[in-house]
């Protein structure tokens, strides 16, 4: 027999726990699992159980983190980390008040402790966001005003609730303390996501060159990117609208050549500007081509959705240049089916969108 608990005396769990994490970390799920396993392999541990949960819940096995971390519990019911990943795991399973319940314990067992606190703000708000849960995130900051994650937590509270100059400051102050903290950036670029995607998308660049294994980050820039392609898309069809309108007031009422071709040009003049603005300003050169080899590798459709765009904005400078039969035949039959597949892009986008966001 080689000791009590019949460990080699070889063996160290502590080094083995941070090699497991440092997997955690990289995103190496499965070799964190077999880390975790080779630990238990040596006697029943909480901190190879609170390993493995967590690895599991990664990989979606949430059935298999609520069985691991209820273990880890029982053998060491005051063991911080394994009520942490209990409730990380329950509220994966879509389990809330029983993760609910395992937050609570752990403010329970460490009520000073500011991550309990926002660890029970997020499970709260992964529900629904009760007021319980911005005031969790609240004391995490009380408790630790110098804490990056705990002012990043306290931004997701009020994003969630659209206090969006509230969780601007919170992001920012997070920023203040932790110029590189990547859930600060996210949520930042998240606040500028309706208003200003463009720099949305270029923050999320940053921080996806830094982070690039970020499921988060990853899902960020996709919406960023979609609503960039989308609206410009929008404004794209608006000006062929106008077109439409010009060429039939120009058939019931004829107008010198040259005011038709000035109006037409200004209208393509504008929609470039504020694709410019939106995309060439912000995001620079090198950015976007980044940019593009991103969306291409993420989703598809967004490529879909460029070249669409591309096509209707070259499209409204041709307009203003060709004759009035050849406009009518491209705004018959160039604007509708460029809409067309324009609006299944956009739908292929979204639904992807939404299965990414139930796997984060």
């Amino acid at each position: 027999m080689e000791g009590a608990s019949g460990s080699s005396p070889r063996y160290n769990e502590a080094r083995a726990a941070t090699i497991g994490q440092q997997l955690l970390d990289l995103g190496r799920y499965d070799e964190a699992i077999q880390v975790a396993s080779e630990m238990l392999a040596h006697g029943e541990s909480p901190t190879a159980l609170v390993l493995l949960s967590l690895a599991l819940r990664s990989l979606t096995r949430h059935d298999e983190a609520v069985s691991a971390a209820q273990r880890a519990t029982a053998i060491q019911p005051d063991h911080l980390g394994a009520w942490t990943a209990l409730a990380l795991a329950h509220s994966a399973l879509g389990a809330h008040p029983a993760a609910i319940a395992a937050a609570e314990e752990r403010v329970r067992l460490a009520p000073h402790d500011s991550y309990g606190h926002l660890l029970k703000s997020e499970v709260i708000d992964a529900w629904w966001p009760a007021p319980e849960g911005l005031a969790a995130a609240q004391e995490a900051v009380r408790l630790a005003p110098n804490s990056p994650q705990a002012h990043r937590a306290l931004g997701n509270a009020y994003l969630r609730r659209r206090s969006r100059s509230k969780a601007r400051s919170s992001f920012e102050q997070a920023l203040r303390l932790d110029s590189q903290a990547p859930g600060a950036l996210v949520g930042l670029a998240t606040v500028d996501m309706t208003t200003r995607p463009g720099t949305a998308a270029s923050d999320l660049l940053d921080v996806a060159r830094a982070h690039p294994r970020n499921a988060l980050v990853t899902y960020n820039l996709r919406v960023a990117l979609g609503r960039i392609l989308a609206g410009t898309w929008f404004l794209v069809l608006g000006g062929a609208v106008l077109s439409f309108a010009i060429v039939v007031v120009w058939s019931k009422y004829p107008l010198p050549p040259m005011i038709a071709t000035i109006i037409q040009l200004t209208l393509a003049v504008i929609a470039l500007a504020v694709v410019v603005l939106l995309c060439g300003r912000v995001l620079r050169p090198q950015q976007a081509r980044k940019a593009l080899r991103f969306a291409l590798a993420a989703n598809r459709s967004l490529v879909v959705l460029g070249a669409v765009l591309l096509i209707g904005l070259i499209g409204l400078f041709v307009l203003a240049i060709i004759p009035r039969v050849a406009q009518e035949f491209v705004l018959i039959l160039l604007y509708p089916a460029l809409g067309f597949v324009g609006a299944i892009a956009s739908l292929v986008w979204r639904v992807g969108i939404n299965t990414a966001s139930r796997r984060l």
